[in-house]
């Protein structure tokens, strides 16, 4: 984001104008207009530090740009000056590759990568015929373009611009404009100096008047914006009507008028996300209107310039859920990225309880940002506009964009969803306008003939995106040849049509026992296999409930050098993949427990994340398992408890309405969504382990964290006062240690009056810039509401270790488990290799498996491109 702040420009101390303070977010167009003279390219020379603020300071994602070295603002902002250039003997080609420098060493050595970026930028602006020619010897506009090249060469998030379209013809005025739109769409922030104002007004989403006197944003009422620019330019009434203005005015201030839920109290936001969404009336007051649904962008080669131009996308559908279809997709994903191609996941919509929160604070589903970690791109919302997370056996919370549209049961989503569409298509084709390749996934099986009139994420999804289909189908399940032809007789003619491959997924023995099976299915349905994949032990985040680590993972084993790690297997558990760093280490058996009677006696017990905390704390009491884990933890065997599991550990848990009732004897009869109903009056009591009580609202934390283990855990002594004062704090080693992940949760947490507030971290918030203190702990028990707390390698060996030395298993020897521990098939240490290396490792053994059984020239064929084939 970029910030002004009481800012005013000028020369020699003396300012153009009074003081503004402003904010331009990610992916805006920010045009300036005035008269000559106005200011326009002193603000714009102020941005890149050419001049320093008369007064006031510009901020680039939080700092000060007078804290930017040259060449590190140079890494993010690249700019494109009226000021002429005279280089000495230099073709056009070297002066876009200028834009390189900033990312290139000592010597300017330009590398592949470099020299790609370079012929693509010069693609981009057609100047291919002349990149050899010496620049001085080329007319004004072609000069624009190259100087317009050299600064997308640079790759910038922020991009500065003064009168970019100065000495440009019509045609390349126009596509000027397109350019700098797609670039927006990515995320782009454009601020540009424009003396067309018609131009400014039909490409920005705000304006600024830069004035004699002072600086103001451009109203986007009609009639108050026809007045600011005819006293901007001094323009009579029939001045302004002689001109073209009108129409375009009017153009410009219905954006503010066509989405007004996008208007924060200052200023329009870019759509990035889609549009708003408004909630059936089950969830609140209005219905979305369906939408034309916009054009899907039509496939182009491989030779397109850097994520501008249209994509290809090629969609991968099962015979029945957990096919393998998320891995296939991961596995295509990682390969096109080897293959050199920009390529991004998609699944349009996704139920799941393993949820994931991006950098702008946004939830989405897990399974997506594995897919994204394989295509080696961000996860974002767009891979996932809808997320469906299962609150009770026939509700789901509905999660839009990234954000919390309301509850809603089965039977009343199915009739909704068709609204969603419009959101639907606006993340697919943002998402297509980015990424050369897009691979979309299914859900479920497109052959649940009952579901289909209302399809928005199997066969509807592929004809919205007019995209062909790879089919995939589980043999470890059986009948294999039985899921194929039956899934295909299912569809329609026209389903049929898209479905150009089918791939026969874990299969366990001599693949040549198949093909006379493959050869009469290829002969009946008339669609080729593209390969037949065998039992692979690839080790990825996975999904829920069908999750193959849920149903082994469940047995205790008495081994003396081993760590027993139970992990309550809660009804609505969460984000268990919080855990696969510990299941990976050598020497822990981390099993899953859900009956009193398999519980054993574990080295540490940890309560995870849950979607429902009240019932599934309700559960854990009767079950039994409540009872076994106080009694553990007063023995001082470690408890952690995680998100949910961390509220559970506390003393009480309880409503809003609850807690007024308790405060004032009334009760409220405010609605409370049904994820924080509790059957007593609003209030149950956890397990008091910790002394913390939670209050439950409706407002929904969604973040990314990181920061430290707070030193205070070590508390006085070695100990932490509470129930458990007599256990020494055995996370006494964890202080100091860093700590990152995410926060995703209803309700906080504090401490009860009177107890001592020993905390478990300190962190810092990335979405709001807030530091703050986060969880609790209590002699051997910590809870804390950080997702992904164990992906940090040297924090997970170091609880383990603690874990270790608590059953007898010396430091010394520990060590040398973590240090030269069993290796894995590929030879590399399991123990020593930290999650990321870990995770990377796997998808490129996905994709190295896949490249070898699936057919990849048939499938490029299949999406309309031989490139790489």
């Amino acid at each position: 984001m970029l910030e002004f702040k009481n800012l005013s420009v000028g020369y020699d101390k003396t300012p153009l104008q009074k003081q503004f303070s402003l904010q331009v977010e990610k992916g805006e167009i920010l045009t300036l207009i005035g008269p000559n003279g106005s200011g326009k390219s002193t603000l714009i020379k102020t941005l890149i530090k050419e001049l320093s603020p008369v007064e006031g300071a510009v901020f680039l994602d939080g700092k000060n740009l007078t804290d930017y070295s040259l060449k590190d603002l140079s890494r993010q902002v690249s700019a494109l000056l009226t000021v002429p250039i005279k280089p000495e003997l230099m073709t056009c080609r070297d002066v876009v590759s200028s834009g390189r420098y900033p990312f290139t060493g000592r010597f300017a050595v330009l590398k592949d990568e470099d020299k790609k970026k370079i012929d693509e930028a010069i693609s981009l602006v057609q100047a291919q015929d002349y990149a050899h020619k010496d620049f001085m010897k080329i007319s004004d506009g072609q000069k624009q373009r190259i100087m317009f090249a050299r600064a997308l060469c640079q790759n910038p998030r922020f991009l500065v611009l003064d009168e970019p379209t100065s000495y440009l013809d019509i045609k390349w005025r126009l596509e000027l404009l397109k350019i700098l739109q797609k670039l927006s769409v990515q995320g782009v922030t454009i601020i540009a100096s424009m003396h067309e104002v018609d131009l400014a007004l039909k490409i920005s989403h705000r304006v600024l008047c830069i004035g004699p006197e002072e600086i103001t944003e451009l109203s986007q009422n009609e009639d108050k914006c026809k007045n600011q620019i005819c006293a901007l330019y001094n323009l009579s009434e029939q001045d302004y009507a002689e001109t073209f203005y009108a129409g375009l005015v009017k153009q410009f201030c219905r954006k503010g008028e066509v989405s007004p839920s996008l208007q924060s109290k200052a200023f329009p936001l870019p759509p990035l996300r889609g549009d708003p969404v408004t909630p059936p009336k089950e969830c609140g007051s209005g219905t979305v209107q369906s939408q034309p649904l916009p054009r899907v962008a039509q496939k182009s080669s491989h030779d397109f310039c850097q994520q501008l131009h249209c994509s290809l996308q090629i969609m991968v559908q099962g015979t029945m859920s957990s096919a393998g279809k998320s891995f296939l997709v991961a596995g295509l994903c990682r390969i096109f990225k080897q293959d050199g191609f920009s390529v991004a996941p998609f699944k349009s919509q996704n139920m799941a309880l393993n949820s994931f929160v991006t950098n702008e604070g946004l939830e989405m589903g897990r399974a997506q940002v594995m897919q994204a970690e394989a295509a080696g791109v961000e996860p974002s919302v767009l891979m996932n506009p809808i997320l469906l997370k299962p609150n009770s056996d026939t509700g789901s919370q509905v999660i839009v964009n990234g954000e919390v549209l309301g509850d809603m049961g089965a039977k009343d989503y199915f009739a909704y969803k068709k609204n969603l569409v419009p959101h639907i298509m606006k993340a697919y084709n943002q998402l297509a306008s980015e990424h050369q390749i897009i691979v979309i996934e299914g859900a479920g099986s497109p052959a649940e003939i009952n579901l289909k009139e209302n399809d928005i994420v199997n066969m509807g999804m592929a004809k919205m995106a007019d995209s062909p289909v790879i089919l995939v189908a589980d043999i470890d399940r059986g009948g294999v040849f039985a899921q194929i032809l039956g899934t295909i007789e299912l569809l329609t003619p026209e389903e049929r049509k898209r479905v150009k491959g089918f791939v026969i997924n874990k299969f366990r023995g001599d693949k040549s026992i198949l093909d006379s099976g493959i050869r009469m299915l290829e002969e009946k349905t008339g669609i080729p296999c593209v390969g037949t994949l065998p039992y692979m032990k690839i080790q990825l985040d996975d999904e829920d409930s069908l999750s193959t680590n849920l149903h082994i993972l469940t047995q205790f084993r008495d081994k003396k050098d081993e760590i027993q790690l139970a992990v309550v297997r809660l009804p609505h558990i969460s984000n268990f993949t919080d855990f696969i760093p510990l299941q990976n280490l050598t020497n822990v058996n981390l099993y899953y427990v859900s009956d009193a009677k398999d519980f054993g006696t574990p080295d540490g017990i940890i309560i995870p994340g849950t979607k429902n905390t009240p019932d599934d704390l309700q559960w854990l009491k009767a079950s039994g398992l409540a009872e076994l884990i106080q009694s553990e933890a007063k023995k001082g065997t470690p408890v952690v408890g995680i998100c949910g599991g961390f509220q559970m550990l506390g003393e009480k848990l309880e409503t809003e309405s609850g807690k007024r009732k308790a405060e004032s004897g009334v009760m409220d009869r405010e609605a409370v969504s049904a994820e924080e109903s509790f059957a007593s009056g609003g209030v149950s009591s956890g397990l008091s382990l910790l002394p913390v009580s939670t209050v439950f609202s409706s407002q929904k934390t969604r973040t990314r964290v990181s920061g430290r283990v707070e030193k205070s855990v070590l508390g006085e002594n070695n100990t932490v006062l509470g129930e458990n004062s007599s256990i020494p704090n055995l996370f006494q080693s964890l202080s100091g240690l860093p700590v990152s992940g995410y926060e995703i949760h209803m309700g906080q947490t504090k401490f009860i009056d009177e107890a001592k507030e020993c905390y478990f971290s300190r962190i810092t918030d990335s979405v709001s810039g807030e530091t703050k203190l986060d969880g609790a702990v209590s002699g051997n028990v910590f809870g804390t509401y950080i997702h992904g707390l164990f992906d940090e390698t040297e924090f997970c060996n170091k609880f383990i270790e603690i874990l270790a030395g608590r059953k007898g298993i010396s430091s010394e020897k520990w060590s040398q488990i973590i240090n030269a521990g069993e290796k894995s098939s590929d030879g590399i240490k399991m123990s020593s290799r930290s999650i990321q290396d870990f995770k990377e490792l796997q998808y490129n053994l996905l994709a190295e498996m896949l490249r070898k059984h699936l057919d990849m020239k048939k499938i490029y064929e299949i999406m309309g491109t031989k490139e790489f084939s």
